[in-house]
């Protein structure tokens, strides 16, 4: 059996049976924040055509969705 033969063996079939596409990534649990962010940066690529934006664009998307620097840094 040659070496080629062998190492495909090794490889374990797809799985056939349904599975949850969470339970198969990390990050699957995201918070509704997380979630919130995420779409808006979603939506801001697909809009501007950006695949990778850059720092200063994420930052206008923190700032879309209400996000602000507090002034003496202590949250309260």
């Amino acid at each position: 059996m040659s070496r080629a033969k062998r190492r495909r063996r090794r490889v374990p079939p797809y799985p056939t049976n349904p599975v949850n596409w969470y339970e198969l990534h990390l990050g699957g649990d995201y918070s509704d924040e997380e979630s919130e962010f995420l779409r808006a940066i979603d939506e801001y690529k697909r809009l501007y055509q950006r695949p990778f934006p850059t720092w200063r664009e994420v930052l206008h998307v923190f700032k879309s969705l209400g996000w602000r620097k507090q002034r003496d840094g202590v949250t309260r």
